[in-house]
This record gives C-alpha cells, structure tokens and sequence, in this order.
C-alpha cells in the first residue's frame, strides 16, 4: 500500500473513530439532557402540586373562616331577636299583672295570701306597697279580727314606696328574715329561669 493510500485509509479510519465517538457524546449527551428534562418536569410538577395544595388549603381555610363567622353572627343576631321576644313577653307580664292588681280579685288574693302566711308566726311585719294601703284595702286588713286575729297577733302593716308591682313582703323577726311575696320578685325569678332554660338550650 502506498504511502497516499495509507494516509487516505488512516484518515478514514480517524473520521470513522471521530464520528463515532462523536455519536456516543451526543447520545449520551442526549440520553443526560432527557434525564435532567425529567427531573426537571418532576420538580416541577411537584412544585405545581405543592401549590396547588396550599392554595387549596388557604382556600379551605378562608371559606371555614367565613362559615364560623357566618354562623357566629347569625347565632348573635338570633340571641338578640329572642332577647327582644324575651323582653316584650315580660314587659307584656309586667302590663298584666299591673292591670290585675287594679281588680278586685287581687284584693282578695292578696288578704288570703298574707292570711295563710302571717298564721304561722306572731309579731310580723308585713311591707305593703302604699297603694295596698288605700282606705279601703286598709279597713279590710287592719280591722276584721275573724280574718287576722287568730293566725297573726302583733302583725303590723307598713306601706312603702317601692313598686313591689303587687304582693308583698314579710318580716319575720323569730327567724330575722324576709320573705318576698311580691309579684316583682315573682317575675324576676320567672324571668331569671327563663333565661336559663335558653341558655341551657343555645348550648
């Protein structure tokens, strides 16, 4: 073989060599590229995931928020409207009661309630509110001996001020004590068990 035609045959074998180890970098170049591509479009997803979610969850988070003070604000809008129910029911009460004790029928309650009550004890105190002391319902109390005689020696009659609405009140001095027989006091104890029955109910 002569000395051109070696060169030509090394020359070929050269490119040959070179295009193939040019084949092998760009495949592996290729196959480097891809995995890198892959572990970047995971990464990527996964980021996207990861975003989603917490976007997902502050979502979540922001409507839970709104349902608590949806429902917290309609539970104190319904407390105030039954409080007003609550309020214009006894304010009805209070009406009433005072209209009742414009009747006859509460003159005579009234003397067979302090009648029961001042027969168990002597010398009592019995708070009237003035009213209640009128002449009229004054000579029914004070005067007839068949009426209180017997069950109270020694009561007093006191007319007071205050606006006990009806009833009264009863000092007992064996026992240093006060009874509250009057309508105020019934309807508040009526109002305060009311209340907490709802509340009781609410929670």
């Amino acid at each position: 073989m002569q000395v051109d035609e070696k060169l030509i045959y090394f020359s070929k074998i050269a490119r040959q060599e070179a295009e193939q180890q040019r084949a092998e970098i760009l495949a592996d170049m290729e196959d480097e590229l891809s995995k890198a591509m892959e572990e970047f479009t995971r990464e990527v997803e996964k980021q996207a995931r990861q975003r989603l979610r917490n976007e997902q969850n502050k979502i979540e988070r922001t409507k839970n928020k709104e349902i608590i003070q949806a429902a917290a604000e309609a539970k104190k809008s319904l407390i105030a409207l039954r409080s007003r129910y609550i309020d214009q029911i006894f304010e009805n009460a209070v009406q009433s009661t005072r209209e009742f004790t414009q009747t006859e029928q509460y003159k005579e309650k009234l003397l067979n309630e302090i009648t029961a009550l001042a027969g168990r004890y002597s010398h009592i105190k019995i708070y009237l509110m003035e009213r209640d002391l009128s002449p009229l319902t004054r000579a029914a109390l004070v005067a007839p001996a068949a009426l209180l005689a017997p069950a109270a020696p020694g009561t007093e009659y006191i007319g007071v001020q205050e606006d006990f609405i009806g009833g009264f009140k009863l000092f007992i001095p064996e026992k240093n004590a006060v009874e509250d027989h009057t309508y105020a006091a019934r309807l508040k104890n009526a109002r305060a068990e009311f209340n907490q029955l709802k509340m009781k109910e609410t929670v």
